[in-house]
């Protein structure tokens, strides 16, 4: 849905055996289609299940803060915010 919407999408995966801290992986990121100084990606998590974490976009955020705009969330539920990341219902994916 994404490229399908015309936005170019990446994956992010990083692994260190030595620093759990340095330990993530995003779905996606897209560049932001109206950044805002330098905060141009928006990082995307895609979660099918109805309990999940989200503690890889908790430490990508932080890790990335200058460079990341909003944070999102596609998953099977309602629109909502919380702690600063924006839970969307999947279908809204071309809207990003």
């Amino acid at each position: 849905m994404l490229v399908a919407a015309g936005r170019k999408p990446y994956f992010y995966s990083r692994s260190d055996d030595e620093n759990a801290e340095n330990r993530m992986e995003i779905d996606f990121l897209v560049p932001s289609r109206s950044p805002s100084r330098n905060r141009n990606v928006l990082a995307v998590e895609v979660k099918s299940g109805r309990r999940y974490a989200t503690k890889y976009l908790v430490k990508f955020r932080r890790k990335f803060a200058r460079r990341i705009d909003t944070p999102f969330v596609l998953h099977s539920g309602d629109v909502r915010e919380k702690d600063g990341i924006v839970y969307l219902p999947l279908y809204m994916a071309p809207f990003l």
